[in-house]
């Protein structure tokens, strides 16, 4: 948490997505939108995101003088803010050959923000770059939804050291992630209201009385959920090395419920036992498939690079699941 002072006063200011409340996450995913959108710059997202988590309302200063000198604060503070978004680099080669520390800071802020004397930070400056929302954490933002005479409790997923809690069962994330496919496909407001009834197991007529943003929001959350599976853990090898696949959607793999299929003819358990499986330990019979299927390629004599071209996984998937 960034303690900002402003105008006297010091402002708690969350630096991370785990910091967010609810209210100020789900105000976030709507200005990030309008960034998506081309409603909003990237400056702007962080002013306005700024001004909401610390209170503050846009105020009417009469001399533009003092108003250019509040304005010039608030957009040096905001600046500060960057844990949304990361800087993706034309030329990824140049940028990895500099010092990690250089890196680092390249990753979160633009080089021409960057008052710094080192060679690399006017090289970067030259090279074609973009500004792209950084949303993968784990972490359910919105641990409730408060109507008017009802209050919706969602899924849990969070990570303590080096253990997840996930309360989905497999039968509702495979759901989840089937309609999620869908949404990537055809943004209908019937999949994001199905959406947010899987995760929070309620009725379409419950869902409906839920504001948009706050829906949109819930997808925004599980989408970076899906995304932390897939980059920051084991169960990454469950997802195959396709870009195009990845771009498209991160539930995108050869189709988990067809998986829910082979682990039953596996052997483990009838189809709709396994539906009822907790989420996590259905992702470890399938990383158990894969890596039994891989090891009984080396079994037949086969090397790693064979193993990745006939299981289509990486090569450094087939390294981890050989050990």
């Amino acid at each position: 948490m960034l303690e900002i002072t402003f105008n006297t006063r010091t402002y708690p200011i969350p630096e991370s997505w785990n910091e967010l409340t609810p209210e100020q996450f789900i105000n976030l995913v709507h200005l990030l939108r309008g960034y998506t959108r081309g409603e909003l710059s990237a400056d702007q997202v962080r002013i306005l995101f700024f001004l909401d988590a610390a209170g503050i309302k846009p105020q009417r200063v009469l001399l533009k003088k003092q108003a250019d000198i509040y304005s010039e604060n608030v957009f040096r503070i905001a600046r500060q803010l960057n844990f949304m978004f990361r800087i993706e680099y034309e030329n990824k080669k140049s940028i990895s050959a500099f010092p990690i520390e250089i890196q680092r800071l390249l990753y979160r802020v633009l080089p021409e923000e960057i008052d710094n004397d080192s060679a690399e930070i006017p090289a970067a400056r030259k090279f074609r770059k973009q500004q792209v929302i950084d949303a993968t954490f784990g972490i359910n933002l919105i641990p409730v939804i408060k109507l008017r005479r009802k209050v919706l409790s969602g899924y849990k997923f969070n990570l303590t050291g080096n253990i997840i809690q996930f309360d989905l069962k497999a039968g509702q994330f495979i759901d989840e992630c089937t309609v999620f496919d869908q949404f990537n496909e055809a943004a209908d407001p019937v999949y994001l209201d199905m959406i947010t009834g899987i995760l929070y197991d309620q009725p379409i007529e419950v869902i409906g009385k839920i504001p948009d943003e706050t829906k949109e929001a819930v997808l925004f959350n599980f989408q970076a959920n899906l995304m932390f599976l897939q980059e920051n853990t084991d169960y990454s090898v469950l997802w195959w090395n396709n870009p195009a696949n990845t771009k498209k959607s991160p539930s995108s793999r050869l189709g988990f419920s067809d998986s829910l299929y082979t682990i039953a003819k596996a052997g483990y358990g009838d189809f709709q036992n396994l539906k009822d499986l907790p989420v996590i330990d259905f992702l470890n019979l399938l990383v158990k498939e894969l890596r039994d299927a891989v090891l009984a390629l080396k079994e037949a004599k086969k090397n790693n690079a064979e193993i990745a071209e006939i299981t289509k996984l990486t090569l450094a998937h087939v390294n981890f699941l050989s050990q």
